[in-house]
């Protein structure tokens, strides 16, 4: 699959081998490695250098339920904007 349609490198904290990838169209594959971190530092480097700036590391796989919109959708600047002001203010 293309590195563009990349959406987050999920690294488990539960197991030191396993690591995941997300899709914009919510598919999940999961692998594992006895490089992990290595492997997913390399990757990471490869999505980013294809201009998808927007991937990340993230210890759990994504909460679909937390998200109004499709991934491939991303959030407006004003929205996020909105949203870090909201929780900032809940604090």
């Amino acid at each position: 699959r293309p590195l563009v349609e990349v959406w987050c490198l999920v690294r488990p904290e539960d197991d030191p081998q396993k690591f995941g990838v997300e899709y914009k169209d919510e598919v999940r594959r999961y692998y594992t490695s006895i490089q992990r971190d290595a492997l997913l530092a390399t990757l990471l480097d490869a999505v980013r250098s294809c201009h998808n700036l927007s991937v990340c590391v993230r210890p759990v796989e994504t909460s679909r339920c937390l998200r109004a919109s499709l991934l491939s959708n991303p959030v407006e600047e004003e929205m996020e904007s909105l949203l870090l002001k909201s929780l900032s203010e809940q604090s």
